[in-house]
């Protein structure tokens, strides 16, 4: 299933700039239970975060997993978040990780950083900074700025360097 990237995009700038409402939230709902993998993901948000409902991890999870299911690229990575920090499931890091590497299968940026973020820490897999330079090279690409910062901080570095705060 194709999603609209454009849409997706627009959707996306609009959740970050205004607060989801009652009403917002509400026709987020009504979309995401017709199946929309989009709304489907950025209801996770709302309720990960509190925007419109009443913070719920677990509901977080539940929207994130449908819309993971559909292929959307970022709630795999939302999902693998969830894994990876143990909000709303059981932490599991292994899992995380599989996550990303299906978002990045789906060409997600995203994804693609959360992996290099996998390999450079050592999250389900053991350190390499070559891998880690690898797939934050590939995230900034494909345009994501935050991983081109990345990419330029560990540029130089050996696997037996220390290990530097990325974020």
């Amino acid at each position: 299933m194709k999603i609209a990237y454009k849409s997706l995009i627009i959707t996306t700038l609009l959740f970050c700039f205004f607060n989801a409402d009652a009403q917002y939230t509400k026709v987020l709902m009504q979309k995401a239970d017709k199946g929309d993998p989009s709304a489907q993901m950025f209801l996770g948000l709302c309720y990960q975060e509190g925007n419109g409902v009443e913070k719920n991890d677990s509901l977080a999870v539940y929207w994130f997993e449908k819309s993971a299911r559909k292929g959307l690229s970022e709630a795999q990575v939302m999902l693998g978040n969830c894994y990876r920090y143990g909000k709303g499931v059981e932490k599991d890091s292994t899992k995380a990780f599989e996550l990303y590497e299906q978002a990045s299968w789906c060409g997600g940026s995203l994804g693609l950083d959360a992996l290099g973020d996998c390999y450079y820490y050592g999250i389900a897999v053991e350190r390499d900074v070559i891998r880690a330079r690898y797939y934050y090279s590939k995230a900034a690409e494909r345009g994501y700025k935050k991983s081109k910062i990345k990419y330029n901080k560990i540029r130089f570095k050996k696997d037996e360097d220390e290990i530097l705060d990325l974020d």
